[in-house]
C-alpha cells in the first residue's frame, strides 16, 4: 500500500519493528522507521489484506499462545452518546451449535423492526436479517458458517443486545 517494500520484524523481547530501505538493498542497511511493544515473548508477525479494504492488517502471535490483530484506522463502536440498559431479553441455544441456533424471546419482548446480525471475530457481518415483528422463538440456519466463534447482535431502535456462540463442524 506504500508503493515500496517494508520489513516487519518481531522480537524475543515482545517488540515489533518496522524497517524501510528494503528494495534492491537486501545486503545493505535497513532503516528503523518505528517500533511497538506487543507485551509478548518471541513475537512473530505476518501481514495481508484480510478484510479486503486495500490496507494491510498485521496478525501477530507470541510464544505463550494467543494472537492479536493490528489494523489501520479508528475502531468503530468506541464510544456511546448515551448508555441505555437493553430491554431486549433473549436466550440463544444450543451453544455450541451445528446447523441452527434458536432465539427465544420472553413475553415482554414483543417489538417491531428488528435487525439481527451475526458477526465473525473480525467484526465482519456474515449473516443478517430484518424482522417486521418479533416475539416467541426465531431460528437461524448457520450451516453455511465455518466452525468458530461468532457474535449475535439484535438491534431494536437504539437498543442493542449481543450474545456469543460457537459454531461446530
Amino acid at each position: 500500500s506504500t508503493g515500496s517494500y517494508l520489513l516487519y520484524v518481531g522480537s524475543e523481547q515482545g517488540m515489533l519493528y518496522l524497517y524501510n530501505n528494503i528494495e534492491n538493498n537486501i545486503n545493505g542497511e535497513f532503516f528503523l522507521v518505528d517500533s511497538l511493544y506487543l507485551s509478548g515473548v518471541n513475537v512473530n508477525v505476518s501481514g495481508a489484506d484480510i478484510n479486503n479494504d486495500t490496507k494491510t492488517e498485521l496478525v501477530f502471535g507470541e510464544y505463550a499462545g494467543g494472537i492479536g490483530l493490528l489494523k489501520y484506522g479508528i475502531p468503530q463502536g468506541l464510544g456511546f452518546s448515551e448508555f441505555q440498559v437493553s430491554n431486549i431479553h433473549v436466550s440463544l441455544y444450543p451453544n455450541p451449535a451445528k446447523d441452527f441456533i434458536y432465539l427465544n424471546f420472553d413475553n415482554a419482548t414483543k417489538t417491531k423492526n428488528v435487525q439481527i446480525q451475526i458477526l465473525n471475530v473480525m467484526g465482519k457481518i456474515v449473516k443478517h436479517d430484518y424482522l417486521q415483528t418479533l416475539s416467541g422463538q426465531y431460528s437461524i440456519n448457520i450451516q453455511d458458517l465455518s466452525a468458530g466463534l461468532y457474535f449475535l447482535s439484535i438491534t431494536v431502535g437504539s437498543q442493542v443486545t449481543t450474545s456469543k456462540f460457537l459454531k461446530q463442524k
